[in-house]
């Protein structure tokens, strides 16, 4: 099995079971290739941490800025200023 297979396969895996055969090929690819271990851990990292992140996107987008920090911020962009006194 060629890394690019096991790390197609691997993020596959993420999203449906694989079937017993080709699970365990990529385990075995997995025993000798450093490299495809790592990237098998950093896709589980992300696939893991993306529900957290969208729920903190989800939660900060509902959140709007009120009609005077918009005017604040305009003025400072326009005044080439930081917009502290």
């Amino acid at each position: 099995m060629t890394c690019k297979e096991a790390t197609q396969l691997a993020s596959q895996s993420l999203d449906k079971p694989l079937p017993w055969g080709t699970r365990l090929r990529v385990r075995l690819h997995l025993m000798v290739c450093a490299w495809c271990r790592r990237y098998v851990k950093q896709i589980g990292f992300i696939h893991d941490a993306t529900p957290k992140y969208e729920e903190a996107v989800d939660c900060a987008s509902s959140k709007a800025l009120s009609n005077d920090a918009k005017t604040r911020m305009k003025k400072a962009l326009q005044s080439g200023s930081d917009g502290k006194s």
